[in-house]
């Protein structure tokens, strides 16, 4: 898979790349998204996630939740302001973007990458406007289908080679059975292209740890969370999103199951070296065994001990001759054979 290089940060080495989304958890305040974006720092994540967009070139405004989108639209005012913060505290930001004209007005600003939706998948001329910015484009695949996910892959491609595509969708919380992990391992092969997930598991459950870490395990090198003040107060978006203390502790979680997945190495560690030592049986007097007497198959038993020859040496031992003589249960070792 490629390397695709977000600041310091790498997609693709090994190392999960974590998303933390704030999406609308922030209610439509400045000072909420400046916490949010402390509190992703330091719970760990790679970057933080916004969503930039007029509710009502989004939706209908018949549409039921048209208020609420209404309420949580971040002025363009405030923009730059944001986006300094973050910048300052050093982490990258990403931004969900539903209009073309914003790629360039956020690429001035200094965002690291842009999102786009499963909403726009068809939407070639957005995608297009955005690739052309120069920077990674995390393309959402979810609830989308082949035909979609390649026209939208080959739109990018053709101006932009900064490309991850992010499996998963948002049911307010998915429920597990609807993540399909095992499309994530398909989608890299098929497309030779870094594959994300974008975690809607419910926040808070078992489920919301363990589904993003098994994603890891089946390949996915980006992982998107929604994180939240306070679950309690149940703010837009948080359903699937995670406490400040979820967060750090999943982050931490992570990247020790990193170690797990990512090293598929057949040398042994110096743990594995001692634990092989413990228990893999050893050659063992069976029978006493005189000195300079050839040493016979009958007169040998197997068996775990501190020292002696493994079963693999055998055919050093049979007819060979001890140079002292060997009680019962004595290890065969180098130093008691003649040859």
């Amino acid at each position: 898979m490629p390397i695709i290089k977000i600041d310091r940060k790498n997609i693709g080495d090994g190392r999960t790349f974590v998303i933390a989304e704030i999406a609308g958890s922030h209610s439509g305040s400045v000072k909420k998204i400046k916490k949010l974006i402390d509190i992703a720092k330091n719970s760990g994540a790679d970057a933080i996630k916004l969503q930039k967009y007029k509710a009502k070139n989004l939706v209908v405004k018949k549409i039921e939740y048209y208020d609420l989108l209404k309420s949580l639209e971040i002025d363009d005012n405030f923009w730059p302001e944001i986006v300094s913060y973050a910048l300052n505290k050093k982490i990258p930001m990403l931004v969900d973007i539903f209009e073309s004209k914003d790629s360039e007005t956020l690429s001035e600003l200094g965002v690291s990458g842009f999102k786009i939706h499963t909403t726009d998948i068809n939407n070639l001329k957005l995608i297009k406007k955005a690739s052309k910015e120069d920077k990674p484009i995390f393309l959402a695949v979810g609830a989308s289908t082949r035909n979609e996910i390649e026209t939208a892959i080959e739109t990018v491609l053709r101006y932009n080679e900064k490309l991850i595509l992010m499996h998963g969708f948002q049911s307010f919380p998915t429920p597990i059975e609807e993540n399909k992990l095992g499309l994530i391992d398909v989608l890299k092969k098929t497309y030779h292209l870094n594959v994300g997930f974008l975690d809607h598991t419910e926040g808070g459950s078992i489920e919301s740890m363990v589904v993003p870490l098994i994603s890891v395990a089946r390949g996915a090198s980006v992982i998107e969370k929604h994180i939240t003040i306070d679950r309690e107060l149940k703010e837009p978006d948080y359903q699937s999103a995670l406490n400040p203390d979820e967060f750090k502790y999943f982050v931490s979680l992570l990247r020790k199951i990193e170690k797990i997945t990512n090293n598929s190495s057949f040398q042994l560690s110096n743990m594995e070296n001692d634990y092989a030592n413990n228990v893999k049986k050893r050659i063992i007097a069976k029978n006493k065994l005189p000195m300079n007497k050839k040493i016979k198959e009958g007169d040998l038993c197997f068996k775990r001990a501190p020292e002696g020859l493994f079963i693999s040496e055998l055919e050093k031992v049979i007819g060979n001759k001890p140079v002292i003589t060997l009680k019962p249960d004595d290890p065969i070792t180098h130093n008691v054979l003649k040859d």
